[in-house]
């Protein structure tokens, strides 16, 4: 039967359904190359149009049955573009590509809907499918990855002829054969869906054939990769299948294959462990690890884990993945020396720590990445928190300062203060702070730098409460004890120079921490032979990466390899080697410095040897091996440092440190406890403590609370008399812990304590001479007061002045002065404070008598708004003001005729008011009264009150004047000193 259009147009959308199948099935085994989805789409998308073309038997719809299967079959070409783009990793031009596209819809929509002509649609159609195909065949031919060369070809060669075809197609239409639809079946229409249904069989095999080639190259390289990573790894590597009994269990795993580091790490030969199975290679009774490496391989998960292998007395960090099935390998390292590194380390620490936890200042270490590292429990009870040193740490520093904040005074200035310091990362000390309770500390801040970067920083607080107002006191109250405010600033001095000290130690402790970390990398070990009877020597490649040499530099002679060893060692390193010979020993070992070429490094090496003898005993050649030990003898320098820097602490700390074990014997007594007691170390080494320092009527207390402190009842703080070699009693602040063993009993007893006798001597001083003050001062406010109200009475009688308006408003004035300066007096007496005036009961009372004076009048409004103290001084100055001011407003502001709603819309007020404004103290009174005549300046007035009120505000409450006078009148005092209200 012959083939018609229609009956290829199906055989051409069947198989290209059938490449759409083959292709997705490609792609979902090849998710990794997006490009063949794309590939499939155009399968689908022109099987989609040939299917498509039938449907003009049962349609006459030009959008179904012309348009439609024609942009299909186009815009597969176009995805399997995309795709091939996709595939070969390189970039689309999609404008290009999708505008081209568009011009085709919009051409063939014209040529259908506006001029119906069929031969023009198929130029059109053979135009876009040939634009398409040379994109693609000329991507194909470029620049592609060497293992796809010959797919690539292949594929941009059918391509190539297949848009030859549509570029024939095109011109016979265009000239010789014309056609009237597209079911007549012409020689071109055939050779058309014939092309169409042989180039997608073909281009179909192509792209298997270029996914299989790509894969087989990428799978080349992997294992390239893989085998040089498994040889040149400085981690020891090893492959291995697991091995099943009988009955299908696993029960042992065999050594397939061992990289060169697994045989220097291990110590093992290649040749004595691959093929045998875990237990013989390894001697012992059970395969190591076996657990975890038969879960690794049935479940396909990867392990990492630490372990110490008892048979080598190594401990290793240790990798296992999965391989094919039943397969695994193991990468791993030797970290035995890093772990012994991290344990002395810790011990280390503990002890620095345990000191630090004593302390009775405050101590707050933070971290570089603002992470709390350390706190001891007398910080905690400085800032009254609930939490325990272990709950802070960890913290960050924001959440820190919530937790703190409420115990400052001012919380939004400490917090501002505190990121200040931080921000500008120079050290602070001695700043005091005030806290909520009452307390004063002193505050000290230390950057702490490790190798010139910052890595954290220190906070040290003190309790200098006491002592803050023994300033205070002396500077106020009595001169005469100059001599002890000196011997407490001596004091506060000591204690900063201590807090110094501490933060170099803190510094120079976190620099052993970077050297002992240095010292944790993986040793090396290489191998030598020196042929003795023709001089020739000859190195591993270990031995060169040591010596920081390449093989072409070295002139392989004994005399060369002496020319490597440090000068300094080399006449040991000769007479070490040279001394075996001549005496005949069979080996000789040594550790000597080596410099290297390379970079002028100085290295440790630890070398040993053993000479071969021929037939006569001669010795006739020597092997030995090469170990570069430079990290251990690094870490144990660090190891010394720390043990020196911890001894040197205990020596050098201004407190009394006392270690005592359990029988109350005395094992360390520091520096400043021979200070204080007059012993010597050795005098008391050993003795029980409360035999020589105890006063006897305190012994048996003492003896109960050691007794409760070695029961593990420990922190411990108290306060006792300590009895010098001289007779003197020393009274001491301890506070106690306890150093307990293993298994958590009390091994030993740690007391830090300070001298605080001198203290206990001045607070007694001090709180007498305060109550023989506090007595004074009341005495003399009672007088003063008394003075003034006879003085008051006095003016009071008749005849004291003339009886005319004038003589009587004098009268009157000056009673109002003298009362305004009487009523500080009575208020500081009532209130028993007499260094500070409180402004609020002074000015209400004042402003009221001035109101009696003058005759209460109900239409005045009377606002008095003060809080705060100031200063008896400035207090008897601003009241004579006050007095002066209101006196006026009564008297001037407000005349009968004078109608306040009308003019001002409120009642006649006069106010007076004291606050802080922009960190001054400002005191205002003002009236809404109808205020100076026109051109009057109150400041250069020459009348009596206005004068002695511009006298005092400039020299005596130093304070800026200003008057305004918009709405009645208002005098506005700013007070220089900041420092004046409470």
């Amino acid at each position: 039967m012959a083939l018609d259009i229609r009956t290829l147009s199906v055989i051409v959308a069947v198989a290209n359904v059938l490449q759409m199948i083959i292709i997705a099935f490609l792609y979902i085994k090849n998710k990794k190359y997006p490009g063949i989805l794309w590939w499939a789409l155009g399968s689908a998308t022109t099987a989609s149009g040939f299917i498509l073309f039938l449907v003009r038997d049962v349609t006459q719809n030009a959008l179904i049955a012309i348009i439609l299967p024609n942009i299909l079959t186009v815009a597969g070409s176009l995805f399997i573009y995309i795709g091939i783009m996709h595939f070969l990793e390189k970039k689309e031009n999609k404008g290009l590509v999708f505008s081209a596209f568009a011009v085709f819809i919009a051409l063939y929509f014209y040529f259908t809907y506006v001029i119906d002509d069929i031969n023009t649609r198929t130029v059109i159609v053979s135009v876009a499918f040939i634009f398409y195909l040379l994109l693609m065949v000329q991507v194909l031919v470029g620049k592609t990855h060497e293992s796809i060369t010959a797919s690539s070809h292949f594929i941009a060669g059918i391509l190539f002829i297949e848009a030859c075809f549509f570029v024939f197609r095109t011109f016979s239409v265009l000239t010789f054969a014309p056609i009237d639809s597209l079911f007549t079946p012409t020689l071109i229409q055939t050779l058309a869906f014939v092309m169409y249904f042989v180039t997608g069989i073909l281009l179909t095999f192509g792209l298997i054939f270029m996914v299989n080639q790509r894969l087989n190259a990428e799978v080349t390289d992997t294992k390239n990769h893989f085998e040089i990573l498994f040889n040149k790894s400085p981690e020891g590597s090893a492959i291995h299948e697991i091995v099943y009994s009988t009955s299908g269990d696993p029960v042992d795993y065999r050594i397939l294959d061992v990289n060169p580091a697994f045989e220097r790490i291990l110590g093992l030969k290649r040749e004595d462990v691959v093929g045998k199975i875990s237990k013989e290679a390894y001697g012992v009774k059970t395969p190591p690890y076996f657990d975890i490496y038969s879960q690794v391989t049935e479940t396909g998960q990867s392990e990492e884990f630490e372990s110490f292998f008892a048979p080598m007395k190594k401990h290793f960090h240790i990798l296992a993945y999965s391989q094919d099935q039943g397969k695994f390998a193991t990468i791993f390292e030797d970290i035995t020396e890093r772990k012994q590194g991290e344990e002395k380390m810790r011990n280390t620490l503990q002890r620095f720590y345990q000191i630090l936890s004593n302390m009775q200042s405050g101590v707050l270490l933070v971290t570089n990445e603002n992470r709390v590292e350390f706190v001891n429990q007398t910080f905690c009870d400085l800032f009254s928190l609930n939490d325990s040193p272990a709950d802070l740490t960890g913290l960050s520093s924001k959440e820190l300062t919530e937790k703190v904040r409420h115990s400052y005074i001012d919380p939004d200035n400490f917090i501002a203060r505190t990121w200040e310091i931080v921000r500008l990362g120079k050290p602070v000390f001695g700043e005091d702070v005030k806290i909520q309770s009452g307390k004063v500390l002193l505050r000290d801040f230390a950057p702490l730098y490790l190798g010139g970067k910052a890595f954290g920083r220190l906070w040290i607080h003190r309790d200098i409460s006491g002592r803050k107002l023994a300033e205070e006191v002396l500077k106020q109250k009595n001169e005469s004890l100059n001599a002890l405010n000196r011997e407490l600033a001596a004091i506060q001095q000591n204690l900063r120079n201590n807090l110094e000290e501490l933060s170099q130690t803190e510094a120079t402790l976190r620099l052993s921490e970077e050297r002992l970390a240095r010292s944790q990398e993986i040793a090396h070990l290489g191998s030598w032979e020196l042929d003795l009877v023709n001089g020739q020597l000859s190195w591993s490649d270990e031995v060169y990466r040591i010596f920081g040499l390449h093989p072409q530099e070295f002139g392989a002679t004994y005399e060369a390899f002496l020319e490597a060893v440090h000068p300094e060692d080399r006449l040991a390193v000769d007479a070490a080697y040279s001394g075996s010979l001549r005496e005949g020993r069979d080996s000789y070992e040594i550790e000597h410095r080596v410099t290297r070429k390379d970079s002028g490094e100085i290295r440790y090496v630890h070398e040993k040897c053993e000479h071969v003898r021929d037939d006569n005993g001669k010795i006739i050649r020597s092997v030995g091996m090469v170990q570069d030990i430079t990290e251990r003898k690094v870490a144990e320098q660090a190891l010394r440092t720390e043990r020196d820097f911890s001894t040197s602490i205990l020596s050098t700390v201004g407190g009394l440190i006392i270690v005592l074990d359990r029988e109350g014997r005395i094992v360390r007594f520091n520096r400043s406890c021979e200070t204080i007691t007059g012993y010597s170390f050795e005098e008391v080494k050993g003795k029980q403590f409360w035999d020589l320092f105890i006063l006897p009527e305190e012994m048996q207390g003492v003896k109960d609370t050691f007794a409760q402190l070695t029961s593990g009842m420990f922190p411990n703080e108290h306060e006792n008399f300590w009895l010098a070699k001289d007779g003197t009693r020393r009274f001491i602040q301890w506070s106690n812990s306890a150093m307990t063993k293993a298994d958590g009993s009390v091994e030993y007893v740690l007391g830090t304590g300070i001298d605080i006798t001198e203290r206990k001597k001045a607070d007694e001083a001090l709180r007498e001479a305060l109550s023989e003050k506090e007595v004074l001062l009341s005495e003399i406010h009672h007088r003063v007061k008394n003075n003034l109200t006879a003085f008051i009475s006095l003016l009071s009688l008749d005849g004291s002045y003339e009886d005319t308006e004038s003589g009587r408003t004098l009268r009157k004035d000056l009673q109002n002065r003298a009362r305004s300066m009487a009523l500080i007096h009575e208020t500081l007496y009532r209130t028993g404070k007499f260094s500070n005036v409180d402004m609020s009961i002074y000015l209400k009372n004042l402003v009221d008598q001035i109101a009696q004076s003058y005759g209460v009048r109900s239409d005045i409004k009377i606002f008095v708004d003060v809080d705060g103290t100031l200063s008896i001084d400035r207090a008897t100055t601003a009241g004579l003001i006050i007095n002066e001011l209101v006196t006026n407003s009564f008297k001037y502001a407000f005349p009968p005729e004078f109608d306040c709603m009308a003019l001002r819309g409120e009642p006649c007020t006069i106010r007076v008011s004291l606050a802080k404004e922009e960190r001054k103290d400002v005191l205002r009174v003002s009236d809404n009264g109808c205020g100076f005549h026109e051109g009057f300046d109150p400041l250069k007035s020459k009348s009596l009150g206005l004068k002695l009120v511009n006298f005092l505000s400039r020299h005596q409450l130093r304070a800026e004047t200003e008057v305004r006078t918009e709405k009645g009148t208002e005098f506005i005092f700013r007070l220089n000193d900041t420092n004046t209200i409470a």
